[in-house]
């Protein structure tokens, strides 16, 4: 269930200053209760995509130990520079896409399944999520408060994510 907030003026929530205009969202996984500001646009995902792009590789029913680095990459930093045609290790990408966030890293993961990332949102009853690049780099990565909240609860419930986003 999902609870819309408004204050009048800013208030402070553990040292972060929030106004209604900004957004925001809480979730509280004993009870699955969302707080969220009332500000409810869609927003870009940036580097939140790389969660998803690492959730749908994850579940690729073909997914295999060593991805080929595809020819066509990023060249914003960061990156792990690697060299098109090489290959890396699945665990390696995913890893170096979620914790120093690279870009090639993630465009190499990206394709393992990501073209299925349609199916996964709706899987999940996503409806405001689109996903246009497995990056983040690509400002049309949009979501939802809401749906950026559940994302991170169903990521931290998947026992590769939780390992490799707490070290």
């Amino acid at each position: 269930s999902s609870v819309h907030v408004t204050f009048p003026q800013p208030i402070s929530l553990g040292g972060a200053k929030l106004n209604a205009l900004d957004t925001w969202g809480l979730y509280f996984p004993k009870t699955g209760q969302i707080i969220t500001s009332p500000n409810t646009d869609e927003f870009g995902l940036a580097s939140i995509t790389k969660l998803y792009t690492a959730l749908i590789a994850l579940g690729a029913l073909d997914r295999p130990e060593v991805i080929a680095v595809p020819t066509k990459l990023p060249e914003v930093e960061p990156l792990l520079s690697l060299t098109p045609g090489s290959t890396i290790s699945f665990g390696d990408a995913m890893l170096a896409s979620l914790i120093p966030s690279a870009n090639d890293a993630a465009v190499t993961l990206g394709t393992v399944g990501f073209d299925s990332w349609k199916g996964f949102t709706q899987t999940l009853g996503f409806t405001a999520t689109i996903l246009t690049e497995p990056s983040g780099l690509d400002q049309k990565n949009k979501s939802t408060t809401k749906e950026t909240l559940l994302l991170g609860a169903i990521a931290l419930q998947n026992l590769r994510i939780k390992e490799a986003v707490s070290q």
